[in-house]
C-alpha cells in the first residue's frame, strides 16, 4: 500500500548533497547505474597541501594492457584531463607537448615538476579486463615526489569517448579538492 513517486531517489540524493555541503562533489552520479561516494585515498600529510597547487602537469597515462596498440587509451585519458583542468580558473596546466615529452622515460617526479615548473603532476595507468577498464590516477607533489592522492576509476568499455569523459569528470572533481575553492569553476 506504499506509493513511491518517480523522483524519490533524486529528492534523497539532493538532500544528501545538501547535507554534505562543500563535500557534495564526493557523491557522483554514475550514468545508468546510480550513485557512488568517491573518497579517494588521502593521508594527513596530503591534507596539509590541499591549497598549495596552482600549476599542474598531466603525463601520458601508462598503457598496462600488454598491447602496445592500446597506447591511445592512456594518451587520450591524459589529453582529456589536460583539456578539462585547463578550464579551471587560476590553475596553470602544462601543455600536452611538454608533458608527453616524458612518455617512455624514467624520470623522478620531482625533476619532471621542476623542469615543467609545476607544483604537482598527475600520472596514471590504464588496464583492461574483459569489458571493464580501470584507470588509476595519482596526484604527485613536486616538493618531495610523494603521493598526495590516488584513486581507481572503473568503467565498462562500450564507448571510448563516454569512458574518457566520465572518468575525466570524476578525476577533475577529485582533484578540485586540492585547489583553492575560489579557483574552481564549472567543468562544463
Amino acid at each position: 500500500g506504499l506509493t513511491v513517486e518517480d523522483n524519490a531517489v533524486q529528492v534523497h540524493i539532493a538532500a544528501l548533497r545538501k547535507a554534505l555541503g562543500t563535500d557534495a562533489n564526493l557523491l557522483v552520479t554514475v550514468r545508468g547505474l546510480g550513485y557512488r561516494l568517491e573518497t579517494g585515498c588521502l593521508n594527513n600529510h596530503a591534507l596539509s597541501r590541499l591549497k598549495q597547487i596552482n600549476s599542474i602537469a598531466v603525463l601520458a597515462f601508462e598503457n598496462m594492457t600488454g598491447n602496445p596498440q592500446m597506447d591511445y587509451l592512456g594518451d587520450g585519458m591524459a589529453e582529456e584531463l589536460i583539456n578539462a583542468l585547463s578550464r579551471t580558473d587560476g590553475l596553470t596546466v602544462s601543455s600536452r607537448t611538454s608533458s608527453f615529452a616524458y612518455k617512455y622515460r624514467t624520470v623522478d617526479a620531482r625533476d619532471i615538476c621542476e623542469q615543467l615548473g609545476v607544483d604537482a603532476m598527475v600520472e596514471g595507468s590504464v588496464r583492461i579486463a574483459g569489458q571493464l577498464t580501470r584507470v588509476t590516477a595519482q596526484l604527485i607533489s613536486a616538493k618531495d615526489g610523494v603521493h598526495i592522492w590516488s584513486q581507481n576509476f572503473d568503467h565498462e568499455f562500450s564507448d571510448l569517448f563516454e569512458l574518457q569523459s566520465d572518468i575525466t569528470d570524476s578525476i577533475v572533481r577529485s582533484l578540485h579538492k586540492f585547489i583553492r575553492p575560489a579557483q574552481i569553476t564549472s567543468m562544463s
